[in-house]
């Protein structure tokens, strides 16, 4: 694990500040000690993550409320075995796609994949409701393999060496990858038009 700066963490709740300044790896070490203030700090830091990628994956509110629930039961019962080999944040990005992933293949309320919510706004038009469908419909038509790789990259905005690091991929197989998935989206796109 490398040492980050120190930072100041608060409660759970926010209730109150701690005068004392802990890195990254003290708070992990203590969450893994069961620390509910280290807990709190890991949950109120990274719960907008966990709750962007299950909304993705879902589409749905309550069910990412559910799927995030379970990322950080997951995340807190298996702490220990982070080793530090890359970013904590890498570690719980990896974490929580595969747990959203297995929560909705156990409970088949959604297939994962699909990116946006279903809530549009009154004045949305027809044209935006059909591309996102589109988008939809051409992103489950690609394995699941390229599927993630081109929500990370479109969707997340991350670079490729990221991608890299979450995947366990070289950064040239990212990007051939990447590039050979947006060929196949453009060839599904020109059959579907």
């Amino acid at each position: 694990m490398s040492e980050s700066a120190p930072e100041t963490f608060s409660s759970p709740r926010g209730s109150k500040r701690i005068e004392l300044k802990f890195s990254e790896n003290q708070i992990i070490e203590r969450a893994i000690d069961r620390d509910e203030e280290a807990m709190g700090y890991i949950y109120e830091e990274y719960s907008p993550l966990v709750w962007s990628l299950a909304l993705r994956y879902t589409g749905n509110q309550s069910l990412a409320e559910d799927a995030s629930a379970a990322v950080f039961i997951r995340l807190f019962k298996n702490l220990h075995k982070f080793r530090g080999e890359s970013a904590f944040k890498t570690w719980l990005y990896r974490l929580s796609i595969n747990t959203i992933i297995n929560y909705g293949r156990r409970e088949k309320k959604f297939r994962a994949g699909e990116l946006f919510e279903n809530h549009l706004g009154e004045g949305d038009k027809t044209e935006e409701i059909e591309a996102r469908d589109l988008v939809q419909r051409l992103l489950k038509k690609l394995p699941r393999r390229d599927e993630k790789l081109i929500i990370m990259r479109e969707m997340e905005g991350m670079t490729y060496q990221e991608i890299a690091n979450i995947s366990n991929l070289k950064l040239s197989t990212v990007k051939t990858r990447i590039f050979r998935a947006r060929l196949k989206l453009r060839k599904l796109y020109e059959e579907e038009v």
